[in-house]
This record gives C-alpha cells, sequence and structure tokens, in this order.
C-alpha cells in the first residue's frame, strides 16, 4: 500500500480474508487483486507487474512463532530447513 502511495497510484482497500480460499473467491469474481507466489497461482489468473503500472512489491518477510514451552528436535529442524531453501533461493535471485 506504501508503494502504491509512493507512486501516487490511487487504490482503495476492497476487501480482506485470512484464508486463501476466501481470496480466491474474491479475486476470482473481479473484484480485486492479491499477491501470490507464481508457482502456486490458477491457471485462470493473469499476472499483473509493473507493465500496468505497479509498483515492485519488497521483499517479503517470514516470521515462524512457536510456544517456548514447545522444544521439539523437529520444530528445530523444519525451521532450520526452511532457512536454507531462504538461502538457496535468495543466492539464485
Amino acid at each position: 500500500m506504501a508503494a502504491l502511495a509512493g507512486i501516487g497510484r490511487d487504490w482503495q482497500l476492497e476487501s480482506t480474508s485470512q484464508s486463501p480460499t476466501g481470496l480466491r473467491v474474491i479475486v476470482n469474481q473481479g473484484r480485486t487483486i492479491t499477491v501470490a507466489d507464481r508457482r502456486s497461482l490458477p491457471e485462470d489468473w493473469k499476472v499483473i507487474d509493473d507493465a500496468e503500472g505497479l509498483p515492485p512489491l519488497p521483499p517479503a518477510l517470514l516470521e515462524v512463532h512457536r510456544s517456548p514451552s514447545l522444544v521439539h528436535s523437529a520444530f528445530d529442524d523444519f525451521v532450520a530447513l526452511i532457512d536454507e531453501v531462504l538461502q538457496e533461493r535468495s543466492m539464485e535471485a
């Protein structure tokens, strides 16, 4: 939203959803656009980018939260795997 405001592009918040299914419904109705990973886009969705006058997106932030009372080596391994994949992807970019 800050990037849109920064280029002087008018916009309005049409709808929100915490559910991926909810987002798909409102995008499929043509009422809104959303940010999604290109690998997970439904075939009938169009990718819009700077050709349509949209600014580039800032880097995404990933936060992993867990209860301080939950200590399990499998969780630690999972977090390490996520970090490894993200490090590999950042070197590819």
